[in-house]
């Protein structure tokens, strides 16, 4: 009850605060009813800081819920807790930890989602951070190709031409993963000893070996 009444306080005092901003003084300029100010807009945005701490309480309420437990005589989890460290039931401390752990980590899932849905700019958030990491990513992988092209030149690389070089082409995909960028090229095709890259389709490969 403690723990709740104090949420519902706090609750208070976001919903005082965010009634006092200035959109929600457009919305009543606007025409809106006093009931959709309320849940549509203010309730909305001050339950985001209420949401922050529901998983600590709830997680307190189950954890620290001892002198209630063994006052009533109620059998839980805070009780069975206790007992194991005062038998040294090594067993049942660790399940205890692994559920609140795993229990914790469910709702941090749980409010994750919620947040979601109560503010959509979390959801412009997430999708504007994913699309900076992409970036990232891109700006590596060009990065480390302009430094690779910039290795090659015209005597230790060799340009394959779908005219000339079919068969060749066609082997290095029948026996190569092009994904890892090295090939292995058998020694009948002739290629120049010096050569070190091979371009084909004008990706980069590593000439790694010749067979035969």
């Amino acid at each position: 009850m403690g723990g709740f009444s104090s949420m519902t306080y706090y609750m208070r005092n976001e919903m005082v605060e965010v009634l006092q901003q200035d959109y929600i003084k457009t919305a009543r300029s606007k025409g809106l009813s006093e009931s959709a100010i309320i849940f549509k807009h203010a309730f909305r945005n001050a339950s985001i800081p209420i949401l922050s701490i529901i998983v600590p309480s709830i997680l307190g309420l189950i954890s620290s819920s001892f002198i209630i437990e063994t006052f009533f005589s109620v059998p839980g989890t805070a009780s069975l807790l206790v007992a194991a460290i005062q038998r040294n039931e090594v067993n049942m401390l660790a399940f205890q930890v692994l559920f609140f752990s795993s229990l914790g980590f469910l709702l941090q899932i749980l409010l994750d989602f919620i947040y979601t849905l109560v503010d959509p700019r979390i959801r412009l958030a997430e999708a504007n951070s994913f699309i900076l990491i992409r970036w990232i990513h891109n700006s590596i992988v060009r990065n480390k190709t302009k430094k690779l092209w910039a290795l090659v030149n015209e005597t230790n690389a060799y340009v394959l031409s779908k005219d000339k070089d079919q068969s060749l082409i066609d082997s290095i995909k029948d026996n190569n993963d092009l994904s890892k960028h090295k090939v292995v090229v058998d020694k009948k095709f002739g290629l120049p000893t010096n050569i070190e890259y091979l371009i084909l389709e004008g990706r980069l490969y590593k000439l790694e070996k010749a067979l035969g």
